[in-house]
């Protein structure tokens, strides 16, 4: 590489590329240069603070447009919808002011490489943006897919896509969306009725992380569980839709405005508040919100001894329903008045458990075990932390940290003891319901898994479980909507955003799913269930030295090496390098290891190397052991070569599924 390529290289970056345009800029001119230059002045002066606010860095003005960079397509999208906002209202609230003509704009944001170089950036991003601009309507804001697929979601706009253009000198087809405007309705001819109500939906809620205002900073658990216990409650209520942990925890550090996290999770009211632990005595604030204005809607303080903490939070719960005019039924009412546990020890350790389980780690797991074990020696009768142990056990055999058998085996106890001390708690029967495909109980499973989702509409993890389910069952539309409930409650989950990926990949629209792989690794390039899952399903597509990128960043997160090795065989194999394939395999083998390796994981390896019999062998070893991931076994391409074998439909059968 030359040094100029070099020094290109190191100025590379991805970046969101806003361009902007005054409508009707150049016939003024013609007309009326002074009035010309006179909207000129004023457009430059009204747009730079707009751009700085969203943290836009102005790269240069080209006659009456704009070119700027934002580090975030969110970013560029909320600083143009915030443009025309306020460029509409002032053009409403008079036909002519008293500087000039009112300013009109088309703006165009793309999401691409750049190059920075001498002050300016270059790059088929900046040539991308500056061609959609053109497209869009006056008033209007159009962007390209790239970053229609990092904000659907996260504004309260809907996204329109357009009919299929040509774009000047762009080679490839790119789709192009405008974003609908309130005054844009009716395909942006119609203008907006000041009279009309928002669209914001008052009944979707976010619970923001609530603040740790306790002198103790390892009280710290407290707070994020007193965040994660009113969301649960309020999930409860059937006509709320309640914002996921996941993709509210981004907020525990306060720097946006209501208004700004409203547009994001596209909430129309949000729930903030703060938490004081002092011994056994426990003060808590909150506040709700209307995300769209930020005005006060209801405020309280409580000040109680620690066991009176569900009755707060049924209370919050129940004045939330009041406000946003929800008539509860008696059932929900029953179950948010409901006190799992007379303890407030219990519920203390309880709290610590979850804190520790949500670290996803081997040492974690094992303190949060502990944690909700406690929680039973204080109450045996304590339902919820009957599904933290269950929860806990689950994932330690998912993540290799037990052998399968025996981490089914504990986790289906739990859960079943807990719903016989609690059958109105969803959450395990959404445990139950996830254990016993396991068992290969599909009906009784899918049973669970609809009750799970009666008991807690809000819960995004009943519909990606569910989803699971319908995938193996290939239900494949069904299983694709339950995945976009899932992601309308937890946008920015990366679990959610995998399963959208897997899900594209079973059913063979491969290019889709290579795109939505990359858009979770760019929500959290480290996630390691998403690695895993991409690095078996590239070699599929023939992308090697991507597999072997993605097995460096698995070495990166400190993953097991063992399975990483394998990984690497498996590549090997699919490259059709086996004679090298069989050795690392060999030496994986025979290497001891503190970590379980998958059975499955293995037996795949062998598919690669066409040694059926030994992944046969493997596969029904993992159908004894209830090994959690062996239901792949029916719809990953990785097993596609077993198909036409005998074998195959006798393992199916054995799991009591059915080859279709």
């Amino acid at each position: 590489m030359s040094t100029e390529e070099n020094r290109e290289a190191a100025g590379r970056k991805l970046a969101a590329i806003m361009f902007t345009d005054i409508v009707g800029y150049t016939s003024l001119t013609q007309q009326d240069e002074a009035s010309a230059l006179k909207l000129l002045h004023n457009h430059n002066r009204l747009l730079r603070p707009f751009f700085s606010k969203f943290g836009g860095r102005e790269i240069k003005t080209i006659g009456d447009s704009f070119l700027v960079e934002f580090d975030s397509a969110l970013d560029a999208v909320n600083c143009a919808i915030e443009i025309q906002n306020y460029l509409e209202s002032e053009r409403e609230s008079s036909i002519e002011s008293e500087t000039g003509p009112r300013i009109r704009l088309r703006i165009g944001i793309h999401l691409g490489d750049v190059v920075h170089r001498d002050n300016d950036i270059f790059g088929d991003a900046v040539n991308i943006a500056s061609r959609i601009q053109p497209i869009c309507e006056p008033g209007g804001v159009c962007v390209s897919e790239q970053v229609f697929d990092q904000v659907r979601n996260k504004i309260s706009y809907p996204l329109e896509k357009l009919d299929e253009r040509e774009l000047k000198n762009v080679k490839f087809k790119i789709d192009i969306y405008r974003i609908v405007l309130p005054w844009q309705g009716n395909g942006g001819r119609g203008r907006r009725n000041r009279n009309t109500q928002s669209a914001v939906d008052r009944k979707r809620i976010a619970v923001l992380p609530f603040a740790n205002m306790s002198p103790d900073p390892a009280d710290e658990y407290f707070a994020d569980g007193m965040t994660e216990e009113l969301i649960t409650a309020l999930a409860r209520i059937k006509e709320l839709t309640v914002i996921a942990r996941t993709s509210v925890m981004k907020y525990k550090t306060p720097s946006k405005s209501a208004s700004e996290i409203g547009r994001e999770l596209s909430v129309g009211t949000l729930i903030e508040g703060s938490v004081r632990k002092a011994g056994n005595r426990v003060r808590i604030s909150v506040q709700l919100i209307d995300a769209e204005n930020e005005g006060h809607i209801w405020a309280q303080s409580y000040d109680k001894e620690l066991v009176d903490i569900f009755a707060i939070q049924s209370e919050v719960a129940e004045r939330v329903a009041k406000e946003l005019k929800i008539q509860l039924i008696e059932s929900e009412r029953r179950r948010l008045e409901r006190k799992p546990t007379e303890s407030a020890e219990a519920y203390t350790l309880y709290l610590k458990g979850r804190y520790q389980w949500y670290r996803r780690t081997r040492d974690s797991f094992a303190r949060a075990l502990e944690y909700f074990k406690l929680a039973l020696d204080v109450d045996p009768n304590y339902a919820p932390a009957y599904v933290g142990v269950c929860d806990c056990y689950s994932l330690a055999g998912n993540f290799g940290y037990m052998e399968p058998l025996e981490s089914h085996t504990k986790a289906k106890e739990a859960a079943l003891r807990a719903i016989e001390l609690d059958d109105s708690l969803g959450e395990a029967h959404l445990s139950l319901a996830w254990i016993l495909i396991g068992d290969w109980e599909w009906d009784r499973a899918e049973e669970e898994f609809k009750r799970a989702l009666d008991l807690s509409p809000s819960n995004p993890l009943a519909h990606r479980w569910y989803a699971h389910f319908l995938l193996m069952k290939r239900r494949y539309d069904e299983a694709m909507q339950e995945l976009e409930e899932a992601l309308q409650l937890d946008p920015e989950s990366s679990l959610v955003n995998l399963n959208i990926a897997e899900g594209l990949f079973m059913m063979g629209k491969y290019d889709e799913s290579i795109k939505q792989y990359k858009k979770t690794l760019a929500i959290d390039p480290s996630h390691v269930p998403t690695l895993l899952s991409y690095v078996f399903a590239l070699p599929e597509r023939g992308m090697f030295e991507e597999a072997r990128r993605i097995q460096r960043k698995l070495s990166e997160v400190r993953f097991p090496e063992q399975r990483i090795r394998l990984f690497e065989a498996y590549t090997l194999a699919k490259e059709g390098n086996s004679s090298l394939a069989r050795r690392i395999l060999e030496q994986v083998i025979s290497t001891p290891s503190s970590d379980h390796i998958p059975l499955e994981e293995e037996a795949a390896v062998y598919v690669a190397l066409q040694d059926s019999d030994k992944a046969f062998e493997l596969l029904n070893k993992a159908v004894d052991a209830h090994s959690e991931g062996v239901v792949s076994l029916k719809y990953w391409p990785r097993f596609a070569p077993l198909h036409s074998d005998p074998r195959f439909g006798l393992l199916l059968k054995k799991m009591k599924l059915e080859w279709k």
